[in-house]
């Protein structure tokens, strides 16, 4: 199996896993006797060891080399997803989540360490995009391929099936060569809290970190409540609702296949402002009594506007620390899934106060700010750093 392939399945199979109880919110809350709201919990529970356990698998790959942690974490998130379906009661499929989450955070941070070891940066935020292809491609069957297999057969045999295609392409893996990555460098706790403390000091750290926080807590919030509003409020069927979600992902390739000319019209900075006001924008628009078809495009227009912002700050977290590439793309991919973690919970508290509508509402306006203020901070910090 060719390297970029391998690398991409793994990816693709790490989001699919990531999204694959959105479209069965209503199925779900049924067989565990739960309200929806809980339900997008899941969310919480596998985003926040996702952030976590990469500050363990990072030194892992620098240690011992990025192929073979992937293809193990590939293998553990098959075991999962098949407990998944077995899964009796919501506390059990509540521990599942956490487990994949703990799994699957290995591998999307180890893929893209590895692109930032073989291309130089001229064109690493190209091959970066292609990457990024992969994990869109898992969004879509996650949300969409989910949501219309969901209208003919039960979940717990939709994701047997994503089981196994976990563990081929975990077993895939082992078909390509590893190695060439790994340090020789004794793998030691006060070594890699060392490794950590000198990256987190670093200040390209200090300047990209906390934007990719919240860029995470407003997305996957985002993500997280649309399905539980789409079906409460707007009555969707588990079909259309991954109809809509997958739109999120196809909005976010669309971008991938433009981002060169985008990139020379706007620049760095222009594309980060400019996520923020097209992302608000469609959130406002997602809070309307919309068609299915609308709801649709406004989550591609959400979708593209992540991806408008995120494809910059990946390609700055590559170079944040080249000597510990592993390591450091795992702290940037941490405080993501931070934010992913807390921007549900946050978002549950919204919905309780006020609703879906003023919850999303109040969300897009966020967005628009986060945006301009994002580009006019990386802006401010940058000049006085190397450029990226």
């Amino acid at each position: 199996m060719p390297f970029f392939l391998a690398l991409g399945a793994a990816a693709f199979m790490s989001t699919v896993v990531m999204r694959m109880t959105d479209p069965v919110v209503g199925p779900l809350s049924h067989d565990f006797a739960v309200e929806p709201t809980r339900i997008a919990l899941f969310a919480t529970a596998f985003a926040l060891p996702y952030a976590l356990f990469q500050l363990v698998f990072g030194p892992l790959g620098d240690r011992f080399g990025k192929t073979r942690v992937i293809r193990l974490a590939v293998l553990a998130l098959a075991a999962m997803i098949a407990a998944s379906a077995l899964a009796p009661d919501y506390p059990t499929m509540l521990t599942l989540r956490f487990l994949s989450g703990m799994f699957g955070g290995a591998v999307i941070p180890l893929g893209l360490a590895t692109i930032g070891d073989r291309f130089a940066l001229p064109d690493r935020q190209v091959m970066l995009s292609r990457f990024m292809v992969a994990t869109f491609s898992g969004q879509i069957a996650g949300s969409f391929v989910t949501g219309i297999l969901a209208e003919v057969m039960p979940w717990r045999l939709i994701y047997a099936g994503y089981a196994l295609l976990a563990l081929g392409i975990g077993l895939g893996l082992f078909t390509i060569r590893a190695g060439g990555d790994a340090s020789s460098e004794p793998l030691t706790l006060g070594g890699t809290l060392r490794r950590y403390a000198g990256i987190l000091t670093g200040d390209k750290a200090r300047a990209l970190l906390p934007i990719v926080f919240v860029e995470g807590g407003l997305f996957f919030g985002f993500l997280a409540f649309a399905p539980a509003y789409l079906s409460e409020m707007r009555h969707l069927s588990p079909g259309d609702i991954g109809f809509v979600i997958a739109s999120y992902a196809v909005g976010g390739m669309a971008l991938t296949l433009v981002v060169k000319p985008i990139l020379r019209l706007f620049g760095s900075y222009g594309m980060i402002a400019a996520g923020g006001l097209i992302g608000g924008l469609a959130v406002e628009a997602m809070a309307l009594p919309l068609p299915v078809a609308g709801h649709m495009a406004a989550s591609a227009g959400v979708g593209f506007a992540f991806t408008l912002i995120h494809n910059n700050l990946q390609t700055r977290a590559t170079e944040m620390a080249p000597e510990a590439r592993g390591s450091s793309v795992a702290v940037f991919a941490c405080c993501l899934f931070f934010g992913n973690g807390t921007g549900p919970i946050l978002m549950k508290s919204a919905v309780d106060l006020g609703g879906y509508v003023a919850a999303f509402r109040g969300l897009g306006l966020i967005m628009v700010l986060f945006g301009i203020v994002a580009a006019l901070s990386l802006r401010h910090r940058e000049r006085r750093l190397p450029q990226y």
